[in-house]
């Protein structure tokens, strides 16, 4: 019985048709672009003719008919669908109304159709005059850093380009006025970015910055440019394929992306082969867990698309025909599309799939056909065809699988003794490389067929065959911006066979060669990538590099102590370090060691450690502390720096020289690090710190930091000095030392303390707001994110007062939220207590109100805090517990709290939080009722003290200090002058938009007349509370008010016209 097979041939051959022409036909039926060398076709390329995006022989989803091509997605009408609904939910966002999907993910096997399902979005994109943007991830990641998201806006570019002058200038306009000063940020990821923003001024080697600052600066400037360049009008796709083989760096900036609530124009879809989930997917998919996705998993085609697919390759009406064919592909297969393609590709080649001219029609024997299928994978098919090409070009296809997964000819001819144009067109007529004419680069069709490749270099010769590679691109270059331009592909090769590498002279090239590509990514916050280089580079050092290479190993442990500190390996800082420390030959080389020692202690929670290691740098740099601090020595410092500035206005300040004493530049520096840590952790120090950068700059000369020098004594000034005139002086020539310096990095530190601090002795708190929201913003594009941070702080605590509680929950939940995603944990704790006391106020949180626990915080955090040190956390969250006890009618409870907040009324920094900490103190002391004779002489200093603060700034004080005085009144029998304060406390308190004090002043004055019997004059009063408390949005307090003066007869159910 036959096994022989015949199925007509529908299509119309020309008269001169025959078996060549037949093969030629199915050739082009498979393989559309596998041809596009000649016609300039590309799937990455926008500029590319209308069937640029088919990329069947990736996902074999796209047919063509026998005469010109067709575009099919089989057997994906419902996935269709649901990325489309993803797109349109992005484009449909100008109606006003909020997108719901900014990501798509699309998973499955090798040979799915991930990609083609994707590339179905493009045409509706282009339509809808928007931009379809690709980039792809490559196995070997030798290639530029974050080379897919490069890749694609550098496509962006170009488009934009192609559109003309007017385009250009408009995306110019939005980048920049997103991004302002930062541009350079962007150019340096983006070179081609320089075509629409024009080159960008070269920065001076940047100082190292705290913590993750950079990376979060390039993030949020990486944010700001998405947010410019899309938009629901001209709406963005981004398609990232194989985000199995994406960096660590790639995906922390993707997830940075596509968590940002702001951006309303762009939709990311990302594609991943299901068996590749690794463990930076899964870490990747767990941080975007709040993020509305639509998630596609493609499984293998069924089997009735299979037949309707192979039915209209060979343009058969009658899918019954093929029937046994389709069995056999299904089976082999289970409807993996690539497979199919790839087999029937086989069977031509193996002549076991013929045309009949005369009977036009296709022949094919089932039994030689089964006879043939030794491999069960895709992989294992490539690796036979692949087998089966001629030696030179297999050996160029595995040069290519070690380089990544596109192919530059130029690249591949610097390693091959002889030209591979007539190989790469070999293999791009075979299908296993497509070619792009605007890039003139090829690329793998498929990943599969890289690996296939790949495989074909026997596995205990890869380590060689890599380092081979490396060697012949590094002499290949002589140029040395072109041996930049291809650093991380020559060390990708390096590194897999470093360990074949055997003379040190060449170990020490390779290890400068490291240090180069560990700075060329940090100049991109890479630091992932750099910490891998930088680590190559210290391992290739020999024994004796400390004497034989002493100014390259001391830079490459300096450069990997930086860095691994960023990527939070402190492990290794220590031990970094430790050499630096144990083996450099001066003391000035160990001060990068030192800074990054102290940085990382302090990051650590060991604030104390880092203050004692600062310390003891200071010292040898000629600046020694006293071991144990007190009022006297700080006392004593103060007195010298008036002498010392005495006389000297402030022009004359500006004029100082400039410091150029290495020894002074290195410990103003230190001290600026070390500044916040004593702040929090050893405020007696943190004066003599101010003090000393003060004296420093005036017997050494100016230099950056001087502006925090003066403005940390302008707070003294304000605090301990009580000198407000002279205290807003030096403050403001802080802020003209820094404009004098151009340094964008201090600006979240000065606005923290001069609007946090300085100027709430002299300007209406309403003043301070606009200012420190723009310091926030300023500091975060230039990485100082601690400092970011803390202004979000002061910006959140200053409102509690001023505005309602609905209002600053949505202020702390947007400042959180961006302290959450900047790994700001000890800044966002020190905003929980607020943020709990909110929930509390407003009825959210469950249980006794006065209680500091909840969805937000529990009170057990203080344990942590006191184990910690950390003064002022655990000062703060007695605060809060002393409001809400205070609040609530608890005044015993409110006193002990108010006992430990008292230490940090001695604070010698006058700031807005010591005003509120001695202000609830003095109610709390007045509020108890008959007060001894020592509480009465501190409720009356406590008075004393805001009728001075008053004359400074009767806008902030004056409130508070008739609210203060009406309680001293009440609490010493004197009515009417009680009533009389009562009512200018009251009156000032809702001028000034004091909410909270307006509310507290009517509560306070309706109890006190309460217990005088005037139950008319005390309704008025406590009507009038209720009604403020309302509008504060405080529904515990309003229950909890109503309820004790139920108690007392008295009935709260009506709003009073006096509020």
């Amino acid at each position: 019985m036959s096994n022989k097979r015949k199925v007509k041939f529908q299509g119309v051959l020309g008269d001169d048709g025959g078996d060549e022409q037949a093969s030629a036909c199915l050739n082009s039926l498979i393989d559309r672009s596998w041809s596009s060398k000649e016609k300039g076709e590309s799937v990455f390329s926008e500029s590319t003719s209308n069937h640029s995006d088919e990329k069947d022989d990736k996902s074999g989803d796209w047919t063509v008919s026998s005469f010109g091509q067709s575009r099919r997605l089989y057997g994906r009408s419902r996935e269709k669908v649901a990325l489309r609904q993803a797109y349109r939910s992005i484009w449909e966002a100008d109606a006003g109304s909020q997108p719901t999907v900014q990501l798509a993910l699309i998973s499955g096997l090798a040979g799915s159709g991930k990609t083609s399902l994707a590339m179905s979005l493009k045409q509706h994109v282009l339509e809808d005059g928007g931009f379809f943007l690709t980039g792809k991830f490559d196995k070997m990641q030798t290639s530029q850093l974050y080379d897919a998201i490069v890749s694609a806006f550098t496509q962006l570019v170009e488009n934009v380009v192609e559109k003309g002058v007017e385009a250009v200038r408009a995306m110019k306009q939005a980048i920049q006025a997103a991004v302002h000063t930062e541009q350079r940020i962007l150019t340096d990821m983006i070179p081609a970015l320089t075509k629409i923003l024009g080159p960008s001024r070269k920065d001076s080697p940047k100082e190292f910055r705290q913590s993750s600052d950079e990376v979060s600066s390039f993030k949020f400037v990486f944010r700001m440019f998405i947010r410019a360049i899309s938009s629901p009008e001209f709406p963005i796709v981004l398609l990232l394929d194989d985000l199995h083989y994406a960096d660590d760096a790639s995906l922390d900036l993707l997830q940075s992306l596509v968590t940002d609530s702001a951006n309303d124009g762009i939709l990311f879809v990302g594609t991943f082969r299901i068996e590749k989930k690794n463990d930076r997917i899964k870490r990747f998919l767990k941080q975007i867990e709040s993020v509305d996705l639509t998630d596609i998993r493609l499984a293998g085609l069924p089997r009735e698309s299979i037949d309707e697919m192979v039915a209209d390759m060979f343009s058969v009406v009658h899918p019954e025909q093929i029937k046994p064919l389709t069995d056999i592909f299904y089976k082999r297969t289970s409807g993996n599309v690539f497979y199919v393609r790839q087999f029937l590709r086989y069977l031509q080649e193996e002549k076991l799939l013929s045309f009949d001219e005369a009977g036009m029609e296709w022949v094919w024997d089932e039994r030689k056909i089964l006879d043939k299928l030794t491999f069960r994978k895709s992989i294992e098919l490539m690796t036979i065809r692949l087998s089966k090409l001629p030696k030179g070009t297999r050996e160029v296809l595995e040069v290519a699988a070690c380089l990544g997964s596109q192919l530059d000819e130029k690249l591949l001819n610097r390693i091959s003794p002889r030209p591979v144009f007539s190989h790469l067109q070999k293999a791009t007529s075979m299908g296993f490389l497509q070619y792009d004419k605007e890039s003139d680069r090829y690329w793998f069709s498929h990943d599969i067929i890289q690996e296939a490749a790949y495989k074909m270099v026997l596995y205990q010769e890869r380590e060689a065959f890599h380092l081979t590679i490396g060697r012949e691109l590094w002499k290949s270059f002589d140029d040395i911006e072109e041996l930049e331009d291809h650093i991380f592909i020559i060390l990708g090769q390096i590194r897999e066979g470093a360990n074949l590498i055997n003379y040190q002279e060449e170990k020490n090239d390779v290890a400068a060669l490291c240090l180069r590509a560990g700075e060329l990514a940090i100049c991109v916050s890479c630091f992932q990538t750099a910490s891998e280089y930088l680590l190559l580079g210290v391992s290739m050092l020999g024994e004796n590099c400390w004497n034989e290479e002493y100014d390259l190993t001391l830079e490459l442990y300096n450069t990997a102590a930086e860095v691994e500190y960023c990527v939070g390996n402190f492990d290794n800082v220590e031990k970094l370090a430790s050499e630096i420390f144990a083996k450099t030959r001066h003391f000035p080389d160990t001060l990068r060691a030192h800074s990054i020692h102290v940085y990382s202690l302090g990051s650590r929670g060991h604030m104390l450690k880092a203050i004692e290691r600062g310390l003891n740098v200071l010292e040898k740099l000629g600046e020694r502390f006293p071991t144990k601090q007190s009022p006297n020595s700080v006392a004593v410092a103060m007195k010298r720096t008036k002498w010392l500035i005495k006389g000297r206005p402030n022009e004359e300040l500006l004029r100082l020289p400039l410091m150029n004493n290495p020894a002074k530049l290195a410990a103003m520096q230190m001290m600026n690090i070390m500044f916040l840590y004593a702040y929090i952790a050893v405020p007696s120090l943190a004066p003599l710190i101010s003090l000393r950068m003060v004296k420093l700059t005036l017997e050494y000369g100016l230099c950056d930091v001087s502006s925090i020098g003066f403005v940390t004594y302008a707070m003294l000034l304000c605090g301990i000095g009580s000198d407000f005139d002279e205290g807003y002086r030096f403050g403001d020539l802080a802020m003209k030392i820094f404009d004098k310096f151009d340094t964008k990095a201090w600006i979240g530190r000065i606005a923290a303390w001069f609007y946090g601090s300085v100027c709430t002795w002299r300007k209406p708190i309403l003043m301070i707001f606009d200012p420190i929201k723009k310091a926030h913003r300023v500091a975060l594009e230039s990485g100082d994110i601690d400092f970011a941070m803390l202004n979000a702080n002061i910006y959140c605590w200053e409102s509690f007062d001023i505005s309602t509680l609905p209002k600053v929950e949505k202020i702390i939940s947007g400042f959180s939220s961006r302290m959450d995603a900047y790994g700001q944990e000890s800044v966002l704790m020190m905003i929980k207590p607020l943020w709990q006391t909110v929930h509390n106020l407003t009825g959210r949180a469950h249980g006794d109100p006065r209680v500091l626990t909840g969805q937000i915080m529990e009170q057990d955090y203080m344990v942590q805090y006191a184990r910690e040190n950390n003064k002022t956390l655990l000062i703060w969250c007695h605060f809060y517990r002393l409001l809400l006890a205070y609040l609530f009618g608890d005044m015993e409870s409110a006193e002990v709290h108010a006992s430990v907040c008292r230490v940090a009324e001695n604070n010698p920094f006058g700031s807005s939080d010591h005003v509120l900490l001695m202000f609830y103190d003095a109610l709390v002391t007045m509020g108890q009722g008959k007060m001894s004779r020592q509480q009465q002489k501190n409720a009356t200093r406590c008075v004393k003290i805001f009728k001075s603060w008053s004359k400074q700034s009767p806008e902030n004080f004056l409130g508070k200090l008739y609210f203060l005085e009406a309680e001293l009144a009440a609490a010493n029998g004197d009515s009417d002058r009680a009533h009389s304060k009562y009512t200018s406390a009251i009156s000032l308190s809702r001028e000034g938009g004091f909410i909270l004090q307006h509310a507290l002043a009517n509560e306070r004055a309706g109890k006190y007349f309460l217990r005088r019997g005037e139950k008319e004059l005390a309704h008025s009063y406590l009507k009038e509370a209720v009604a403020v408390y309302q509008k504060w949005g405080g529904k515990a307090k309003v229950d909890h008010l109503r309820n004790e003066v139920f108690r007392s007869g008295v009935a709260l159910t009506h709003s009073s016209s006096r509020a």
